[in-house]
């Protein structure tokens, strides 16, 4: 027999029962959250013939669209998502060349890279389109906004006419067909994995779907 705090008695099956659902009570509250799993053909896609890759970074690529309104919404997300991605990460940016203005924006993006101002002009890009009514999509109204933000023009319109741009608008159109992009804003996860917000649920969800991807390519290179 034993006491409760008011003196009385407890049987021993009474005893027992109460220590039963301490220890549920104890392994609920200690217990790590679940991790949430995601299915492929449901939330994400297989690639039919993945993509092999150098070195130990996992690649994870978003495709998007400078003119595409989706693509600069989730933009916020992403920088911030990006910048606590881990060191075993490698995440790039893929310009696609739908519609009439993508191959131009294509272009625009890689002279960016080229002239090593993409990080300070990737956002301003995409504000200058849709927060300030500039399209940006054609070389004169793009030069006179990269001066304006220090960029020599000459050196600009160089660039962007230069064969290292052909070469990466050429490298990406690769992609896109290897990966089967069909719209943007979606992702690619270790050459094998592609995400898009009909199937993640939402735009933001593939950040999340992207992060157990990552999880799950450690050791599958």
């Amino acid at each position: 027999m034993c006491c409760n705090g008011n003196g009385r008695s407890i049987g021993w099956a009474g005893g027992l029962a109460v220590l039963l659902l301490v220890s549920v009570l104890w392994a609920t509250a200690s217990a790590e959250p679940l991790v949430k799993r995601y299915l492929a053909g449901e939330h994400y896609q297989r690639i039919d013939e993945p993509i092999g890759y150098q070195g130990e970074q996992i690649p994870v690529v978003e495709f998007f669209l400078y003119s595409c309104p989706h693509c600069y919404a989730l933009e916020p997300s992403v920088s911030a998502w990006r910048k606590n991605l881990p060191e075993d990460v490698d995440f790039q940016r893929i310009p696609v060349p739908f519609g009439n203005d993508g191959p131009f924006y294509a272009r625009l993006f890689y002279a960016s890279k080229a002239l090593g101002v993409l990080e300070r002009m990737h956002a301003k890009v995409f504000d200058a389109i849709h927060q300030q009514g500039k399209p940006l999509n054609n070389l004169p109204a793009a030069r006179a906004f990269f001066a304006a933000h220090g960029v020599d023009d000459e050196r600009f319109t160089q660039t962007f006419n230069s064969s290292e741009v052909d070469e990466q608008v050429a490298a990406a159109a690769q992609l896109l067909r290897a990966f089967q992009v069909r719209g943007v804003p979606s992702f690619a996860v270790a050459g094998r994995y592609y995400i898009i917000g009909r199937m993640a649920g939402t735009n933001e969800a593939m950040l999340d779907v992207a992060d157990y991807l990552i999880q799950q390519s450690r050791g599958q290179q």
